[in-house]
């Protein structure tokens, strides 16, 4: 629940069984936004305190932050471990994620009014990525048609450190 007590998210079904699809509530005027832009397979749930961004974490280890109001999210990670339970800083700075191997991950608050990472055109989805890394997939020289993973050249450090 959200900090004026306006605003609910919640999961329906059980662990599980079959659809689970985040939902926002408003308490207020009786509404409610099903968030299938976060998938079908929501474990874990959260509201920033606004109640205007929504968190979920979903049995594939997923995470996802977006508009409570069901726009595309911003995907912060994929591992293969659930996300048992996230929650958001009563601040709204910071995003965190608790997971079934009992790992815990903190991540900034992305910035909601860009696009999501994944939604790029290709050209600034390449671009962003050799920003982020000196790793580069390349011809390999011992399998004709394969290829490998290899270092452009020494990772020289950000010139300008990515904002996410």
């Amino acid at each position: 629940m959200n900090r004026d007590g306006r605003k609910l998210i919640g999961r329906p079904g059980l662990a599980g069984a079959g659809e689970a699809v985040a939902t926002v509530y408003d308490l207020e005027n009786g509404g409610s936004t099903r968030l299938t832009s976060h998938g079908s397979d929501v474990v874990s749930v959260a509201l920033d305190s606004t109640g205007t961004i929504a968190v979920t974490g979903d049995r594939h280890g997923n995470l996802r932050v977006g508009p409570a109001t069901g726009e595309e999210p911003q995907i912060l990670t994929v591992d293969d471990v659930p996300a048992y339970t996230v929650a958001v800083s009563p601040d709204g700075r910071w995003v965190a994620a608790g997971y079934r191997d009992g790992t815990i991950k903190l991540w900034p608050m992305p910035d909601l009014s860009k696009p999501p990472f994944h939604e790029l055109p290709r050209a600034q989805l390449v671009a962003r990525l050799e920003a982020l890394t000196n790793l580069r997939v390349v011809p390999d020289p011992d399998d004709p048609g394969g290829y490998v993973v290899a270092a452009a050249a020494p990772f020289p450090g950000w010139e300008t450190v990515p904002s996410w």
